[in-house]
This record gives structure tokens, sequence and C-alpha cells, in this order.
């Protein structure tokens, strides 16, 4: 006998065996081989004997050495209800073993298997008990009893061990009957459907298991799915990638919602699809390939609308979807404006993005200019699209400087403005000027930039603020305020003191000046002599005011012929003091104011009035021109140089009538061109004058004349145009044609 508790560990040890030799099978299973199993060892839970020849029946069902009995040939003990673990239906019953622990003094036991409840028995096997106890294994792995077996026979119901004694002897003594089954898990059959999906999508695979027999749905159990493979291999596995694992439903059914067809290119594959069930104790396991389809499909290309800043960069984005889905790695050429501009790949999410595109060379504007391209492949059509581009303005910030001027009537600054925020894009040039608020003169004044930018785009390219500064001075200009020299004569009263300005700038008139100066003379005055004539009192915001003293002469009458109250003795006396007259006589100093003006004295009188009181024309030389003055007459180098300067032609016939009165419609002529020149030529007459129609020969001259207020006619709206000019009318022509002080 062994003990109990070796006995025991040798059971666990054996079964340990059992389970690392099934563990190892597991790991290099391959489709082709079925696991091996067994339902381990069973006791009886019913014992019984026939007419009673066993005794102690019930210490067979454990091993606990204590002892069935019997002592005579021909007893037949029935053990059953072992309870054996549920065999899968379907399975093959390999062996069966039946272990008998015990001794004997003789006697041994055939044992039978009943497979229907006693109703018939296998093939009996004998035991071969020892005089000490050991165990004695009858069958085996692989042995059927004579029969084939099915799952069901192993009821509690239908399976029954009978010891039938035999031999002579003393007494056999079972300690313990127990059973176990060796059997191959069923075959399992796998069907695939055919996978269909688009490129670089997922698709849905779906596997039924089922028992190769009985066609029956096996649930829950794990099916692993792989792609782009080809078929099996040699230990009928599965080739390709592995695409995930689902468990079989109720119907058997195991489904991969989302198996993913990233780099499996579009076409058809018999056997690009597999699926496989690795086995267990209960199944077997079992491998199908089956076919898969990638659909090269339609694309979508969307690009993004973009802004940007004129001169600088943006960053271009599409997204290409393929029936819905983000297609990646795949290349997007972009272009501006029909040019292409750069390419970029796609992500996970469909999306190709290409930064730093630069917008120089473009106007800001707001157009359907960006393009994105993807020109198809095998597995994609190809695809195009468009978005809107928006350049806006570039921003710049252009900052008067400070500015400190001399007032010159005007409101421009020298000052050149800066550029103070922002840039000008490389190629685009600025003129940019300031200006004060205001022309006058103070202090922080306001000087506010303006000016246009040159960007082929008429500066609408640029948004341009002009931000203005406050700290503009504009300081008073210099005027000088000169007193004009006034005549009186002794018992006349004073003139009217008139002063001129020097400095005035712009269009400023003296009417501009705030304050007008006084001028006076402070001293007594009314006697021959000199006086100073002083200004002063004048202000003026935009000036700073200076005076010269004028003179103030007081004479006695220069002629003795023209009295103060003489209506031209104002023009006389300035026409002397001008030294264009010296008179018609000198003792006594004469003007003959009433006397007639011949054209000799014309000559004389129009080019000191041309060329100043100090001219001397040149020498006549060997002739004058004209046949009625001789080289010795006494104006004639006035005359040849009158008639040299273009302002006469003479009287006609080679002649110049030096003697002959001078006609007041000669005279406009005269005094004209010596004015304006000789290639002078005045407005067409409109009929000013009763007495000058439109037509006269002189007409245009002589309303020319008293347009320019030289002349206001003779009296009663006339001109008296053939009328000898006097010397007084003489002098009033000629200071008011050269304006003589």
């Amino acid at each position: 006998m062994y003990p109990r508790s070796l006995i025991r560990h040798l059971f666990v040890f054996s079964r340990a065996i059992v389970f690392i030799v099934i563990l190892l099978a597991l790991v290099g299973m391959t489709t082709s081989v079925a696991f091996a199993s067994d339902t381990g060892f069973s006791s009886p839970g019913v014992v019984s004997t026939p007419g009673k020849s066993w005794t102690n029946v019930s210490y067979s069902m454990a091993s606990d050495n204590l002892y069935a009995t019997s002592k005579k040939t021909n007893k037949q003990l029935k053990l059953s209800n072992f309870t054996i673990p549920g065999i899968p239906g379907g399975a093959t019953i390999d062996g069966i073993e039946v272990r008998v622990e015990g001794f004997t003094g003789g006697l041994q036991a055939n044992v039978a298997l009943s497979y229907n409840g006693g109703t018939n028995y296998t093939t009996a096997f004998s035991t071969a008990l020892t005089g000490t106890e050991s165990i004695n294994s009858l069958g085996g792995p692989t042995n059927t009893w004579g029969r084939s077996w099915g799952p069901s026979d192993f009821t509690n119901a239908n399976f029954i061990v009978r010891l039938t004694t035999t031999g002579t002897g003393d007494p056999i003594y079972v300690d313990q009957i127990q059973v176990r089954v060796y059997y191959s898990p069923p075959p399992t059959t796998l069907t695939l459907s055919p996978v269909t999906g688009p490129y670089g999508g997922t698709a849905s695979m779906s596997a039924t298991l089922t028992l190769t027999a009985a066609g029956t749905p096996i649930s829950l159990k794990n099916i692993d799915f792989y792609l782009g493979g080809n078929g099996l291999d040699v230990s009928g596995n599965c080739t390709g990638t592995y695409a995930g694992s689902a468990a079989t439903n109720g119907s058997g059914v195991a489904t991969l919602a989302s198996a993913d067809l990233s780099g499996i290119n579009a076409g058809s594959y018999p056997y690009g699809a597999c699926a496989r069930y690795a086995g267990d104790l209960s199944y077997q396991g079992t491998s199908i390939s089956g076919n898969l389809i990638v659909v090269g499909t339609s694309t979508e290309l969307v690009a993004a609308p973009t802004a940007g800043t004129y001169g600088g960069t943006v960053t271009l984005s599409a997204t290409l979807t393929s029936e819905g889905s983000p297609v990646n790695g795949e290349w997007i050429t972009f272009y501006l404006f029909g040019n292409p501009v750069g390419n970029s790949k796609t992500n996970n999410s469909g999306v190709a993005s290409l930064p730093n595109v630069s917008l120089v060379g473009y106007n800001a504007e707001t157009s359907n200019d960006i393009g994105a391209s993807f020109e198809g492949n095998s597995n994609l059509d190809p695809a195009n699209a468009n978005a809107l581009l928006t350049i806006d303005p570039r921003p710049i910030t252009v900052t008067a400087l400070k500015d400190t001027k001399v007032y010159d009537g005007t409101t421009s600054s020298s000052g050149v403005p800066k550029i103070t925020s922002g840039s000008l894009v490389t190629g685009d040039t600025a003129s940019f000027t300031q200006a004060f608020a205001s022309k006058d003169v103070g202090t922080g004044k306001i000087i506010t930039p303006v000016g246009v930018v040159a960007d082929d785009n008429s500066g609408l390219n640029y948004i341009v603020s002009f931000a203005p500064v406050t700290n503009g001075a504009i300081n008073k200009a210099p005027l000088t305020v000169t007193a004009d020299n006034k005549l009186k004569f002794v018992g006349q009263p004073d003139p009217a003191f008139t002063y001129r300005y020097t400095g005035l700038v712009g269009s400023d008139t003296g009417a501009d000046i705030d304050t007008k100066p006084v001028c006076t003379v402070s001293v007594a005055h009314n006697t021959v002599g000199t006086y100073p004539i002083v200004c002063s009192g004048g202000a003026d915001n935009n000036y700073n005011l200076s005076y010269i003293n004028g003179t103030l002469t007081v004479s006695n009458p220069t002629f003795s012929d023209v009295p103060t109250a003489y209506w031209a003795w104002n023009f006389i006396e300035r026409l002397y003091a001008a030294g264009i007259t010296g008179g018609c006589s000198t003792t006594p100093l004469n003007y003959c104011p009433d006397s007639t003006v011949t054209r000799a004295q014309m000559a004389v009188f129009l080019l000191k009035g041309v060329h100043g009181s100090n001219y001397t024309p040149p020498a006549v030389g060997g002739s004058t021109g004209f046949a009625d003055v001789p080289t010795t007459y006494w104006a004639a180098p006035w005359i040849k140089q009158l008639a040299a300067e273009g302002i006469t032609g003479g009287c006609g016939g080679g002649n110049f009538c030096p003697d002959t009165p001078v006609t007041r419609a000669q005279m406009a002529v005269f005094l004209l061109k010596s004015k304006h020149g000789v290639s002078y030529t005045p407005p067409a007459a409109v009929g000013v004058f009763n007495d000058v129609p439109v037509g006269y020969w002189a007409d245009k001259w002589i309303e020319q004349l008293a347009a320019e207020g030289i002349t206001g006619g003779c009296g009663g709206g006339n001109y008296c145009p053939d009328t000898p000019v006097t010397r007084a009318q003489m002098a009033v022509f000629l200071v008011k044609t050269f304006n003589l002080p």
C-alpha cells in the first residue's frame, strides 16, 4: 500500500504535467491540429451490489484505506453517478481509463462499462491487483473498450462501471474506483464573408464559427482577423497584418466593425482577408482566408480660405477626403494666382498645410485665387480646389517730425515724415510731406503728415495712418517799414505820409498787417529844409516790424510858371525831381506847362523814363536815319536811339518830323511801347471813348492806356486823339507810366 498522502501528491503532479503539456501544445498550435483533453478522474456517487455479495460497498468511493470487500467469485459491484465533467457536443472520445485502487488475497475482478444504464456492457478488462495496496489502471487515453462513444454516453443515467470478481483465493479489497475520459474537442468550421472597403478607409469583417458536424453556432469565442495577406501559410495560419479580434455572438458570428485598410492598394485580393479561431480545450481551432476588395475611391479636396497681409506670408491648407474619410500621406500642390508655391503631405486628418507662403508680388484684394491640386493615383481620383485669398492692406504709421521755421506765409514744413510703425515692401516707394495746420506764428502747432505710396496698386496695398505732432513752431518774420520820401513847398499842407513794406511773404499784402504803422514828422517843418519822416506803432502776429525813416523836403516851388495851385503842379514837380526835365528856361526857371510837346522832346522824355535820368544815348555817328534830322540837331542822338529801340519809325517818308507836336493818339502808342516793349500789342478795342471809334488807327492803344489808369481822357467821355499833348499833360503821362515817386 502507498501512503495516502503520497498518492494525492502523485495525482496532483500528474495533473500538472498534463496541464503543462496542454499549454505547450497551445503555444505551437496551428489550425490543422486538434486539442486533446480529458475530464480528469471522477469518483462514483452511487455504489450497489446485486445479492449483497460485496460488503462495505461505499468504501469504494474514496481513497481512505477503507475497503469494499468480496470473498466470492462472480460477484458484481456496480458504480454510477460519476458526474463526469461535460464533454463538448461533437467531441471524439479517444479513450477511457478506469483506475482501481486496492489489493487482493487471490481474487481479481473483470471491469466492464455500460453506456446505456446497464442494459449493455463493453468488453471487460481484468484487474491485476497485488497483495499490497496499489493502483491498477485499465484502458487508457486511446482505449475505447471495444466501442465508439459519444458525449451523452457518460451521463449519470447511462454510465456504469461494473466489477465482477473472478478467480479463487482470499477476498478482493477495493479502496477506490475512478474514471477518466479522454477526448478530442470537436472540429470547427469558420466561414468568412467577403471584405470590401475603400482605399485608405476601413472595412467590416465578419466570420461565423460553427461545429463542423452539427453546424451549430459557437458563441463567446475570440476570432482574430487579418488583412493584406496571401491566404494561409504552410502551418495553416493566417498571413497578413493583424486587424483586430471580436467575440462570436449567440449566432456564432464575430464582427470587426472597422478594420483598417491603410497601406493596401486598390484591387481584388482572392486571399487577402483571413479569420482565425485559435481553438481551446473545448473546440478545435481553424483558419480561413477569403476575398478582399479594396475599392479605388473618388476624392474631395477642400481648400481653406486664407487671409494675410500685403507683403507678408500665409499658411495654405487643404483637406483631402475619400468617401467622407480623411486621406493620409498624399501630396497636395498649392497655387497662388495660378503660380505653384509648394506642396505638402496630408496628415492623419487628411490635412496638408504649407506654411510661410510669401505674398510679395500680389496686391491687396480678395479673390478666388488659392489653388490646391491632388494629382491622384491608382487608388484615388485626382481632385482640385479653389478658395478665397484675402490679402489685407499693409498697415503703416507715418509720423510728422518736429519743425520750427520763420513765418513764410504758407503752411509748408521742411520736415520729412518718417514711417514709425510697419514698413514698406521692397520695391515700393513713398513720398511723404508735412504741413502746419495753419500758416500763422505760434508754438505747440499741429504738424500733419500727408503723402502717397507707389505700389503698382494706386496705393491700395497700404493703410496709412498719419500721426500728427503738436510741437511745431512758427516764429515771426522780419518786416521793414520804410517811410516814403515826400516833397512839399513852403506854405503847402503836409502831403499824405506813406510807407512801403519790405519782407512781406507769401500772398500777404500791407492790408494783412494787423495794426498799421503811422508816419509823422514830429518837428516844425514850415521852412525850407529836410525833415525826418518817422513811422511807428505797427504790429502784427506774424511779423516783427522795424522802421527806416523817410525824408520830407520842404522847398520853394521849382518853376516860376507852375504855382502850387496849378492842376498838374505835383506831377511836374515829380518829373523834375526824377531828373527827366529841367524846364523850358532857366532865368527864371520856367516849365512852360501849356506849351505843346514836340516829337524831338518826346524822344528825350521817353528814353529818360525808360533808362533813368542819368541816361545818355550813344553818339549819333554819321547819320540819324531820318532825312529831316541832321546829325547836328540838338536831339539827334535821342531820336536815333528811340528809333533803334523800336518805339518809333518816324512820321513817314524817311522823316521824323522832330518839331511837330505829338498828338494824344501818338502819345498812347509811345508810352505803352516804352512801358511793355516794342513787341507789345494791346487787346482789341471795344469802343470806350466817344471820339475814338473802333477801327481808329490807335483805338486799342488809347483804350489800353485808359485801362492802365494813365489817362482818363479829355473830358465828356472823349479822348481828343488828334489834340497835341501839352507839357503839363506830358508830365502826368510820364509819372503814371513809369511810376515816378
